[in-house]
């Protein structure tokens, strides 16, 4: 198996622990994936070049009950490329909600392997957002292109990031467990 092809293999493996794992909560509906429906999951970046996230589903229940969410993955037993591909995520993230701020969406970044340590408690802020755009601007965005403070605001409320591990996956609700949760909500609902 050629480097390329293992790549893909392991990232496909990631995906699909982390939709397992998202679903298992009981508090993710419908998932797609970059394997099986790359359309739902494309961002259009005026700069050109159209990207597209790992994973997205809908969010149920609470205050975020009906909110589209889209995850980057990356199933990595050691820091790698993570710092320049969070920022890519970021502008990302960034171009998604440039059509329409008003749209509920989520950014999840999972992982399975901390990085960038330094500057960990900020990964998710306005500031950060605001830098990864700017730097990747000409590319995201286009050359012309202005980066606006409020709209990085906006983008960092909806960060997540996510670092799972194989002992909190075996934590997830099985199968049987799962079924029961969502019958009983069912239940609840037919009143």
């Amino acid at each position: 198996m050629s480097l390329g092809e293992a790549l893909h293999v392991a990232g496909e493996d990631g995906v699909g622990r982390a939709k397992d794992w998202l679903e298992r909560t009981g508090r993710v509906d419908t998932c797609w994936t970059a394997y099986d429906n790359k359309a739902m999951l494309t961002v259009k970046r005026p700069g050109g070049g159209d990207r597209s996230f790992d994973l997205g589903g809908v969010i149920k229940g609470g205050d975020l009950d009906g909110h589209v969410f889209y995850a980057e993955v990356k199933r990595y037993s050691d820091v790698g490329g993570q710092p320049d591909m969070y920022k890519e995520y970021l502008a990302n993230c960034y171009c998604m909600l440039l059509p329409d701020p008003a749209k509920p969406f989520e950014f999840m970044w999972i992982t399975w392997h901390p990085f960038s340590l330094t500057k960990w408690g900020r990964l998710c802020t306005a500031d950060e957002v605001e830098s990864a755009v700017a730097d990747l601007k000409d590319e995201s965005l286009g050359a012309d292109a202005v980066v606006d403070r409020t709209h990085c605001e906006l983008v960092a409320d909806r960060l997540w990031l996510i670092v799972l591990s194989a002992q909190q996956e075996r934590l997830s609700m099985s199968d049987e467990m799962l079924a029961e949760v969502r019958r009983a909500a069912t239940m609840g609902t037919k009143r």
